[in-house]
């Protein structure tokens, strides 16, 4: 669904005072998606007409979000649309979120008022606004039983893997989480309730939160071939989010040139069973593997593991570069990667 403003572009208020505004209602911290945020504090505008970060602008609250609001700027010359989006499938504070997100920019912009949906002209005052669409949560939930349908056809008839969030994070939602949920026989409201449940508890990664976000990698071959890899390391609980392989090695921190492996991340619950506790489809938690045993499991594990160097030098070179003196061609360059915010 989505909510209109129009506006003139000099009387769009500014980002960092609407936020005020809207942390006030929510007696909480509303946040932007991470690079978002980084640019409002470092005072980036990606678009020169744009005084906002970015025409697309992403809101959550941490701990009660699925998938946020966005408020998206449209010009024509100086006449400006700011659309809110309420999303399917989002949470009921998303939700408030949104329609006070749009109450906030329209008594700010000193608008005419707010267009509600895409078939009605009619402008509504912010509290005819909110009247409408937080007195009664029946279309609310029209919007979430939409999205769950959609899912449902996705992953019963197609057998895929759905992926669905925002800037909070994303849930996988495919036949794994189907199954675990007992989903076939749920309905409308109910169904929305149980992969709203699904989608916090994979983005919150509830029941773990002493565990920690595993760093990922890229891998690069000098045959032009990279993955992308988590590490994990010894000692150490780790959330796992959707990634290609699994980095791992029988000494991180001593000899010089100890080999490094990939596990891939398919074969994850294969290789630690009784340590993996799966979130969703493709995001998991992986209980702390003791140091004193760690050489041992990899040791037991290592017909699922390939070699960093020898898998990322299958692929041949289409334009050989001759190598400087003493370096090795086939020798693997290791960066690490950006964290994402999930």
């Amino acid at each position: 669904m989505f909510l209109d403003t129009s506006t003139h572009l000099g009387a769009l208020p500014d980002l960092a005072g609407l936020l005020d505004d809207l942390d006030q209602t929510f007696g909480a911290v509303i946040q932007l998606s991470t690079h978002q945020a980084l640019d409002l504090d470092c005072g980036v505008r990606k678009i020169s007409w744009c005084p906002w970060p970015d025409e697309r602008i992403e809101l959550f609250i941490a701990g009660a979000s699925t998938r946020g609001t966005d408020l998206i700027l449209e010009r024509s010359g100086n006449e400006l649309k700011v659309r809110t989006v309420l999303k399917a499938l989002s949470t009921w504070t998303d939700w408030q979120l949104g329609v006070e997100a749009a109450c906030a920019l329209c008594e700010r912009c000193g608008a005419a008022g707010i267009v509600c949906g895409d078939d009605s002209e009619e402008l509504l005052e912010p509290e005819q606004l909110r009247s409408r669409l937080l007195d009664n949560d029946e279309l609310y939930w029209n919007e979430c039983e939409g999205g769950a349908m959609g899912i449902r056809r996705a992953v019963l008839e197609q057998g895929e893997i759905v992926r669905i969030g925002g800037p909070a994070g994303v849930a996988a939602i495919g036949p794994r989480t189907w199954n675990r949920l007992d989903a076939s026989a749920a309905d409308g409201e109910e169904l929305s309730s149980l992969l709203l449940d699904a989608m916090r508890l994979s983005i919150e990664a509830r029941g773990f939160e002493g565990f920690h976000l595993a760093n990922p990698m890229i891998l690069d071959g000098r045959s032009g071939q990279s993955v992308v890899a988590l590490l994990v390391a010894p000692d150490r609980p780790a959330l796992l989010r959707e990634t290609e392989y699994i980095l791992l090695s029988e000494d991180l921190e001593g000899t010089a040139g100890a080999p490094l492996y990939l596990l891939p991340y398919e074969d994850l619950g294969k290789a630690f069973p009784a340590l993996v506790s799966w979130l969703d489809d493709r995001n998991c938690a992986l209980a702390a593997i003791p140091a004193n045993s760690w050489a041992r499991k990899i040791a037991e594990i290592r017909p699922l593991l390939s070699e960093v160097d020898q898998l990322l030098g299958q692929q041949p070179i289409p334009s050989p570069k001759p190598a400087s003196a003493g370096e090795d061609p086939a020798l693997t360059v290791r960066r690490w990667f950006p964290r994402k915010f999930w």
